[in-house]
């Protein structure tokens, strides 16, 4: 098959399958890893990927546009739906209060709605979070002795003017009305049930305080929205969420990575108690086939097979994958320089920037909670939901995950 052919095809699967298929033999591997480029400005050519994800995330100047560009555009995409399934199911059954099935049922088509249309304000989060982490890092360092608040916090302002200057009028009025909700989710789902009494609580183990702001905010501009996902998608009670928060938080002031570390599977430490304990390993049933083919290759009589190279990809840097991990100094800097308080954060220079701007005559005009719950699952499309889903395959998105 001549290689535009097979270009043509690459560029209509998602992004897992085209990552997935080099798996597939030695030719499909050296195909995707040797022509990445060239598939890679294919894919962003296709009407599946939303030209707001490109515009908020632009391929990076110095390097071309490869699968590890293609890979963290989807890795962001995915991060959002998964989110925003959470927020979803959160607002249907705590705000909208459908919580039987009939009621969750006749909900359905406006559930879905608004599935759909936080993935693109979600988005916009995460670009805020990640932009702003970067332009924190560039700050240059202030002796200690000069350094006071009032300078962070005009340092502060001054970065998110920056980030929201990128955005038209109704994007920021959109997102800006939305991100309390944000906020107000994370913070619900990491404190204790507030309709028990003291007693109850006790009884159930609810003592602990809610989450302190300054560890939500490092959640959010360490870990970014991805960490949000998995603590709020964890199906446990509040004291496990609670404990891996606290565990969570502890990792990051002390080691510096605010990245989850990497779970080793129960066989592998099971495999590695059998191979320093031989008395273990004495009493450990094998197959006798594997044992006689490695007995065999022991005495050198088959082929066990020579090394496979594997071609360096942009896959394998580790620069593409969004709110990555960072040195334990920059960790510090980031904690050292963080709002004290979530009212802080994006609100008051968002609410300035409108006014500014003439996008609302007054700070009343901005609609509270109830009314952006209820703009989500009214049936009128907003300006984000038509800016997100007009180059999408009949309305919809094939981008290598389900809204």
């Amino acid at each position: 098959m001549p290689f535009e052919i097979q270009l043509e095809i690459l560029s209509w699967l998602g992004v897992p399958d085209l990552l997935h298929l080099r798996l597939a033999s030695r030719a499909w591997n050296n195909l995707i890893t040797s022509q990445d480029v060239e598939i890679s400005f294919a894919y962003l050519r296709r009407p599946h990927v939303p030209s707001l994800l490109i515009k908020l995330f632009p391929p990076p100047e110095s390097s071309p546009v490869n699968l590890g560009y293609i890979a963290s555009l989807w890795h962001r995409y995915s991060v959002a739906c998964r989110l925003s399934s959470s927020i979803s199911e959160w607002i249907t059954r705590d705000q909208f209060l459908r919580r039987t099935p009939a009621k969750r049922r006749d909900f359905l088509e406006c559930e879905v709605r608004m599935r759909r249309r936080l993935v693109p304000l979600l988005l916009i989060a995460s670009h805020y979070f990640e932009i702003y982490r970067q332009e924190l890092l560039l700050l240059p360092e202030q002796p200690t002795d000069t350094a006071d608040k009032s300078t962070e916090l005009d340092h502060h302002t001054a970065i998110e003017r920056r980030i929201m200057e990128q955005y038209d009028d109704i994007t920021l009025l959109q997102a800006h009305q939305f991100f309390p909700v944000l906020l107000a989710f994370q913070g619900r789902r990491l404190r204790p049930a507030s309709y028990l009494g003291h007693v109850e609580r006790s009884l159930r183990g609810y003592l602990s305080e809610p989450l302190a702001d300054h560890v939500q905010l490092a959640m959010l501009y360490l870990g970014g929205l991805r960490e949000v996902s998995r603590l709020t998608r964890m199906d446990a009670s509040y004291e496990k969420l609670r404990l891996e928060a606290d565990e969570w938080f502890s990792d990051v002031a002390q080691q510096g990575n605010p990245s989850r570390p990497r779970i080793v599977p129960v066989a592998r430490q099971l495999r590695k108690v059998l191979r320093n304990n031989p008395v273990l390993r004495a009493h450990t049933p094998t197959s006798s086939a594997t044992s006689a083919k490695k007995e065999q290759a022991s005495r050198g009589k088959i082929d066990t097979g020579k090394a496979i190279s594997v071609q360096p990809t942009s896959l394998a840097d580790p620069s593409w994958q969004p709110m990555g991990p960072i040195t334990p100094d920059d960790v510090k800097l980031v904690l050292d320089r963080l709002p004290t308080t979530k009212s802080q954060v994006w609100v008051p220079t968002a609410e300035a920037i409108l006014l500014e701007r003439g996008v609302i005559a007054r700070a009343q005009d901005i609609k509270k909670n109830a009314a952006v719950l209820q703009e989500l699952i009214s049936p009128t499309a907003p300006h984000l939901d038509v800016l997100f889903y007009v180059k999408g395959l009949e309305g919809g998105l094939d981008f290598g995950g389900s809204v």
